[in-house]
């Protein structure tokens, strides 16, 4: 998630959520998150546009973001 960040955050936010804190907990239930690490992207409206589950390699979510970031 840092090399993400690195590459990607000045266009594309990137919020962890810790799900050892009660908010965390209480944030990830929200979202119907299930099992670590999930992955929720959202458009700039904030609507959620695709979800991932379980580890990916930095290729496979820099692909992800790279097709997010052209629609």
């Amino acid at each position: 998630m840092d090399r993400l960040e690195e590459t990607y955050g000045d266009r594309f936010n990137i919020v962890r959520i810790n799900v050892d804190k009660s908010d965390g907990v209480e944030l990830a239930r929200e979202h119907g998150l299930v099992g670590q690490p999930f992955y929720l992207f959202f458009d700039s409206t904030n609507e959620e546009v695709r979800r991932m589950a379980g580890p990916h390699s930095f290729d496979v979510m820099a692909t992800e973001i790279g097709r997010l970031l052209q629609e």
